[in-house]
This record gives C-alpha cells, sequence and structure tokens, in this order.
C-alpha cells in the first residue's frame, strides 16, 4: 500500500523549519462558485486567489520570528509524504503571528501568485 499521508516538511528558501501539523496547501488560483438565478442555473463566476501554504510551527532557539513575520519574495516548499512538492515562489508570510508560548507553537501563512506542484 502507497503512503498518502504524514510526515511532511515545510522549507523557506531551502532552510527547513520545525512543522508541528495542521498543514495546508492550495497552489490553484482560481475559485469558481456558482451563478444561480431565479430561473435556475446559469454558470460560473472565476475569481483569482492567492496561492497558499499555511501550517503551524514550532519556535526553537534557530528561528527568528521577526524575519518570518518581514517575509516577502521568498520560496516556499511543502515536501510530502507521497512524494509530492508543492512550490510557491515570490510569496509573502501575511499574517500576525501569534505565539502560544505553552507549546511555543505559531502559525504562518504564505501566499503568493503562482504555485505549482512537482511530481
Amino acid at each position: 500500500m502507497s503512503k498518502v499521508a504524514g510526515t511532511a516538511y515545510f522549507l523557506i528558501d531551502g532552510i527547513r523549519h520545525s512543522l508541528k501539523g495542521n498543514f495546508t496547501v492550495a497552489l490553484t488560483t482560481i475559485e469558481r462558485e456558482s451563478v444561480v438565478g431565479l430561473d435556475g442555473y446559469h454558470g460560473t463566476k472565476e475569481t483569482t486567489v492567492p496561492a497558499f501554504m499555511e501550517c503551524d510551527l514550532t519556535d526553537n532557539e534557530d528561528l527568528d520570528i521577526d524575519a518570518l513575520n518581514r517575509a516577502e519574495n521568498v520560496t516556499v516548499t511543502a515536501q510530502l509524504n507521497n512524494g509530492k512538492t508543492g512550490v510557491l515562489r515570490n510569496a509573502s508570510q501575511i499574517n500576525q503571528i501569534e505565539l502560544g508560548v505553552d507549546e511555543g507553537e505559531m502559525t504562518v501563512r504564505f501566499e503568493g501568485p503562482k504555485g505549482e506542484w512537482i511530481k
């Protein structure tokens, strides 16, 4: 049976960070929704949305939270246990980083104009 989930790695500009969990990768930049009128289904509407990667990281002595918070125009990479690799270039860290000191955990979200799956 093949691997479909489990171990994953998160890299920023080639540097691996301590991935705690809750890793979501969305590299598609088109969102579609139905358009419905009083007389029924009319079709779809497309909206451009940013590609993104969002995950929880563990704080450690090597992690510079200020640098992470200022990160712009970086390449973020998701390496998954099933052999797939997702790459998001020209990405920026967009959310306010909040460190949960009880678990040493923070959520980061990188958004960019375009991502791609390799393999």
